[in-house]
């Protein structure tokens, strides 16, 4: 009787700190997509063929590259151009580098002489979310809860997408999830 009531208590324990591991890295958050103005952003990066999934480490290189040039930022972002429901992964483009402060903006052609790829997203109509960065896992975790609720937001008004992007925000510790439409 003893060893199970250990084993239920040891039992509980593990469940309630993978609760508690869940809860901090917003397995639990609700994310609420919205309709804004969003863009206006410079940016600098290079591009990216292949799984999404390996984008991050993609990133890591291109900010690499990008401080040797003496550039460098608190905003990093992703621009996907393929739907990997329906594009093999393998085939998945991506744009992938940072949002140039204003500091950095007289270096574009200096950044376009080092093969940087230099382009900017007006301000346009957008449905966005916002998902809180905790760790490495955030990157994992905010796309797989912010897009299905983007993309019915989308369907539900009808709305096409023109960019489909993500701002990783380090300063303000969150990744938000952006759609223009038309």
């Amino acid at each position: 009787m003893k060893n199970r009531k250990k084993a239920f208590i040891a039992l509980i324990s593990i469940l309630g700190i993978l609760f508690s591991i869940a809860l901090y890295n917003g397995v639990f958050t609700t994310i609420r997509a919205k309709e804004k103005e969003e863009g206006g952003y410079h940016l600098v990066g290079l591009e990216f063929k292949g799984p999404y999934s390996s984008a991050g480490k993609f990133m890591k290189e291109v900010n690499e590259k990008l401080k040797n040039t003496g550039v460098s930022t608190e905003k990093g972002f992703g621009i996907y151009y393929d739907n990997p429901k329906i594009v093999k992964k393998e085939n998945c483009r991506s744009f992938i580098g940072v949002v140039l402060d204003s500091k950095d903006l007289r270096k574009i052609d200096e950044l376009k002489s080092a093969g940087f790829k230099v382009d900017s997203v007006a301000i346009s109509r957008s449905v966005s979310a916002e998902f809180p960065i905790k760790n490495s896992f955030s990157y994992m975790l905010g796309p797989w809860k912010a897009y299905p609720v983007l993309s019915k937001y989308m369907n539900e008004k009808n709305y096409k997408t023109d960019l489909t992007m993500e701002v990783y925000d380090t300063r303000n510790r969150e990744i938000i999830f952006l759609m223009q439409y038309h």
